[in-house]
């Protein structure tokens, strides 16, 4: 009797598609199980409505993007990092509570950042990398570092919130909420007046009809619409546009990243004395500080410089006519 040992199909590619469940179900089924988990945590009125808060407001976020990309289904690191969310969704409605450490909170956080670590290797080995599963989870990891750093302010000082704060303020300086206005002319009342002209020593009224005034040198109309007619331009350059340049791949930088939940994990428990966790609180806040510094030199020195133009030549008037010398003696 002969075994057969070829790998057996278990179903074809139009066999997975069908498999598939839509990334809106998916969301649907996320926000459901993260609104069930301030019931489960037997949480206040501040848990419930920071809860319901988060979850609007990320899966809303999400859906947006991926309908900006069009995408229609999430891969299996997405999945991994909506995991994510329901249980960093549990630390925010602790931490809105006010509830004092427990297992439970400490357990959720510790889970949250090993998962942290999990869904980029999944998205490696499974070749599934997409910049809205990169962003969905450092958003993710935002929100989780901001409820951590909230929560260690409460025993260490209102200082420890620069860590959660920095993040945002990065991204408020990037892409700030100054809409791009077209400058708009300010027109005083209307008026009769008059422009002189120099050659002839008289002036010519300007009624209220658009009317136009020959320039002396080119000869150029001009339409003046209404006199004293000035442009104004409101505010709007950007603070930095340069920080929205993509950074490089750093393992430093991913390291303090990953050691601030560390460390605020561990000052939340409190097992450390207050004089070690303001310690290791202040390194950490240190370490980013330095993260930070560090992306921002490089950015600053690979800064787009826009083109200087060239400047406009200066109009030479045309050379006179020689004169002919006469023939006559």
């Amino acid at each position: 009797m002969r075994l057969d040992l070829r790998p057996v199909r278990l179903a074809s590619r139009e066999g997975l598609q069908m498999l598939k469940v839509s990334a809106g179900r998916e969301q649907a089924a996320a926000t459901g199980v993260q609104l069930l988990v301030p019931a489960l945590l037997g949480a206040g009125i501040a848990g419930w409505l920071a809860a319901t808060a988060y979850a609007a407001a990320l899966q809303s976020i999400l859906a947006f993007a991926r309908h900006r990309r069009g995408i229609r289904f999430l891969g299996p690191a997405d999945h991994v990092t909506l995991a994510r969310a329901v249980l960093v969704g549990g630390v925010v409605t602790l931490v809105a509570d006010r509830a004092t450490v427990s297992v439970v909170f400490l357990a959720l956080a510790s889970v949250a950042l090993v998962l942290d670590a999990v869904d980029g290797q999944v998205a490696r080995r499974t070749r599934t990398v997409s910049p809205l599963g990169a962003r969905f989870d450092m958003e993710v990891d935002a929100v989780l570092i901001l409820a951590l750093s909230v929560q260690v302010a409460a025993s260490l000082g209102a200082w420890v919130l620069a860590i959660g704060l920095m993040r945002y303020a990065f991204a408020a300086a990037a892409h700030p909420p100054i809409p791009r206005l077209r400058p708009r002319s300010v027109l005083p009342p209307l008026r009769s007046a008059s422009v002189p002209l120099l050659r002839s020593r008289t002036t010519v009224p300007l009624l209220r009809s658009r009317t136009t005034v020959p320039l002396l040198r080119s000869g150029a109309p001009v339409p003046l619409l209404r006199s004293g007619a000035s442009t104004t331009w409101p505010r709007t350059s950007l603070p930095a546009p340069w920080l929205r340049s993509p950074l490089p791949v750093s393992l430093a930088r991913k390291a303090v990243a990953a050691l601030q939940g560390v460390v605020l994990v561990v000052a939340a428990s409190g097992f450390l004395p207050p004089a070690a966790a303001i310690g290791l609180t202040a390194f950490a806040l240190a370490a980013l500080l330095w993260s930070f510094g560090r992306d921002l030199r490089w950015l600053w020195l690979h800064r787009p410089v826009p083109p200087i133009p060239a400047p406009d030549p200066i109009p030479r008037p045309a050379p006179s006519p020689a004169r002919v010398p006469s023939s006559r003696p």
